[in-house]
């Protein structure tokens, strides 16, 4: 254990004016009395008075010394290297356990387990092993809170054991190096809960997570790996498993669901943003594969008021559920499942979305739109499946028009458009104006192959003093609209007309009266 002050050496005292020095009339000038000077020789009072003076002001220096010292964060050392008890201290560097919220848990000088059996709290794990070093909850219900970790070197682990379940609570964490496994990788023990409230920060290393329940802040990614794992001990039916998050963002890295080789895995991954939130990633989202017999799919869930872009290339084979905020994809996802956006959700972007065969589903209040902060188009690869705008409501295609040849669109290079029966109409149409809008036609949504079904009744209109109609295209393969300069007024233009036609009477009639 190691007790860390600042300052220089405490060897000498100032004596503010007016304090008796040595018995005598009180001095008008400061004074320092180097406390460590040879002693001179008094007699009588003056010496009484003299040994009195010295013995209170050692005293003083004794009492600030040790006042201070709490107020100083600690640093502990393990150095154990057999599984041994955390409590204990004959385990610790120093002979003395950590004690008090302000503890600094250093690099262990040796690695024998970490037996936690009752509730902890430290200031901050900061770590580089050597060796495996795992942390568990040896006996009980047992909370662990660190209010940051620092994590390089080789494997650190948290986890529950047989006889005893741990709470991990974590401030801030940061990986740069190595494995860090929050509950044990391809095992049954987990971790009961995981709660990161602040930044994570991945530069390189994998953090694995395998947790009953784990929520983090915002994970930022410039390397490394987050591992989203669930334990499956049969093949059939996948075991489930997930981490939340408020948002990604960073350049690099992967998120992807872990594995046992011959096992079913089901990992998901919930954005679950706050409003005002816009978290960017570029990184990559992949299954990472299987076993010989196993088969690993990773699906995400964007929740929450906030925005997700995703400007990586995406490869992750589950499906992606958007019920909140909105999912910006701006770079690729190849080999998706299902899209289904539904409740606040939005789907966006000006990237491209290849799914296996797989639906893209636009349902009660979720929205479709093209583009992300401005003009862009969103292509669509679905194979054999649809767009699926049978269950849009109201306000649920959300596009941006400036020149005709300026304007935010969805492109399906395969796959089909479906619209229902009479579902879609200019209600269903959330428009925008930019630069450049104008008389002309605007292809709104476009398909590789024919359009199934039929526009609704409500497809004309004045808009923004221009005469807007909604149709189909010759050859059935795209939504179109078409804009002409307006030659009939827009209502508050009749309402306008009439007041004066109705002034214009008055008038008139007044005239025919005198």
């Amino acid at each position: 254990m190691v007790r860390r002050y600042s300052g220089q050496k405490l060897n000498s005292l100032i004596f503010p004016p007016n304090a008796s020095r040595s018995g005598g009339r009180p001095s008008s000038q400061t004074s320092t009395k180097n406390i460590m000077d040879t002693p001179q020789t008094h007699t009588g009072h003056h010496a009484r008075t003299h040994g009195m003076t010295q013995t209170i002001c050692l005293s003083l220096v004794s009492f600030l010394v040790a006042g201070l010292t709490p107020l100083l964060a600690t640093d502990f050392t393990w150095d154990s290297a057999a599984a041994a008890n955390w409590s204990d201290d004959a385990n610790w560097l120093g002979g003395a356990a950590p004690s008090g919220t302000d503890a600094i848990i250093k690099t262990p000088a040796a690695t024998g387990t970490t037996r936690i059996t009752q509730n902890v709290s430290v200031a901050s794990f900061d770590v580089a092993p050597t060796a495996e070093w795992e942390i568990n909850s040896f006996s009980g219900d047992n909370h662990l809170s660190i209010g940051s970790l620092s994590k390089s070197g080789s494997k650190l682990r948290f986890k529950d054991t047989g006889t005893g379940t741990l709470r991990l609570t974590i401030g801030t964490l940061s990986l740069a190096g190595g494995n860090l496994e929050l509950g044990q990788e391809n095992s049954t023990a987990q971790l009961t809960s995981l709660s990161v409230t602040g930044l994570t920060t991945i530069t390189s290393g994998n953090l694995i997570v395998n947790a009953k329940s784990a929520t983090f802040g915002e994970v930022k990614m410039s390397g490394g790996t987050l591992a989203v794992y669930a334990y499956a001990k049969g093949a059939s039916p996948a075991a489930q498993g997930g981490v939340t998050v408020r948002g990604l963002s960073g350049s690099g890295g992967q998120v992807y669901a872990i594995y046992a080789s011959t096992r079913y895995v089901a990992g998901k991954l919930t954005i679950n943003g706050e409003a005002g939130d816009s978290f960017s990633y570029s990184g990559k989202l992949i299954d990472r594969g299987g076993g010989t017999g196993g088969e690993v799919t990773l699906s995400v869930a964007k929740t929450g008021a906030g925005t997700q872009k995703l400007g990586g290339a995406n490869t992750y084979s589950g499906t992606t559920d958007v019920s909140g905020g909105a999912l910006v994809v701006n770079g690729s996802h190849t080999g998706g499942g299902r899209y289904t956006i539904s409740g606040t959700g939005t789907l966006a972007g000006t990237g491209t979305i290849t799914t296996a065969n797989a639906d893209v589903v636009i349902e009660g209040d979720g929205k479709l739109s093209a583009g992300d902060t401005g003009l862009g188009s969103l292509t669509l690869a679905l194979g054999t499946g649809r767009l699926d705008l049978t269950q849009a409501g109201d306000g649920a295609l959300a596009f941006t028009l400036g020149s005709t040849t300026a304007a935010t669109s969805v492109s399906l290079t395969s796959g089909t458009i479906d619209i229902g029966s009479g579902n879609i109409d200019l209600d269903s149409f959330s428009l925008t104006l930019s630069d450049g809008f104008g008389p002309g036609t605007y292809t709104l949504l476009s398909s590789s192959n024919s359009i199934v079904g039929t526009l609704g009744t409500n497809l004309n209109r004045v808009f923004n003093g221009y005469e807007i109609g909604l149709a189909l295209s010759s050859d059935n393969t795209a939504i179109i609209l078409n804009v002409n300069a307006s030659s009939v007024p827009e209502p508050s233009t009749y309402a306008l007309l009439a007041a004066a036609a109705t002034l214009a009477f008055v008038m008139v009639c007044r005239k025919r009266q005198r």
